[in-house]
């Protein structure tokens, strides 16, 4: 095989998109807010490159950080085609359609309301009738039908995906077959 990317000793590749220059990326943050941008408005680089800070290219608040891109290639025709799923740390889940996402400022809105002490770790694009499994760091899981979570509006809290101990908290989010 051949090398697709330099990282540095702490970084390593979590997602990998293919995408058009025409297709638009939703950009969202750990405090909620989300971006969205042509891929083309990205930093090209080589095949070797190690690519350029987000903050680069968005207008992140002090202390808040990038934690899931969504690739849009074609923005659904009609509502209730294509669902975006929240995920944060307290373990609340949030089904939003993605057709709420078409229209967003250059400085971002907030794409969902979290508590003080909360953060989004993962959003994921569900189809109806997809499953989501939700992992904690003391290595509970549940799996769920992603239609058991009502669809709401973009500023809502969501509502609590799995019941979490005392000091453990949501790690990862993963919508499956």
């Amino acid at each position: 095989g051949k090398t697709s990317m330099r990282t540095k000793d702490e970084d390593f590749v979590r997602d990998l998109f293919v995408s058009s220059t025409h297709s638009h990326i939703l950009i969202f943050t750990d405090l909620g807010r989300v971006f969205r941008l042509k891929v083309w408005q990205l930093p090209q680089g080589s095949r070797t490159a190690r690519g350029k800070a987000v903050v680069n290219v968005i207008d992140l608040m002090p202390g808040e950080r990038m934690t899931a891109l969504r690739p849009v290639a074609e923005w659904p025709e009609e509502a209730g085609e294509r669902f975006l799923f929240f995920g944060t740390e307290n373990g609340r889940v949030k089904k939003t359609d993605l057709t709420a996402y078409r229209n967003i400022r250059s400085n971002g809105l907030y794409a969902i309301e979290l508590e003080e002490d909360d953060h989004l770790i993962e959003v994921r694009q569900v189809e109806p009738g997809q499953h989501v499994l939700l992992v904690s760091a003391d290595g509970m899981a549940i799996r769920f039908d992603s239609d058991e979570a009502r669809p709401m509006g973009r500023r809502t809290r969501g509502v609590r995906g799995m019941a979490l101990r005392p000091g453990d908290r949501v790690v990862g989010m993963l919508p499956v077959r």
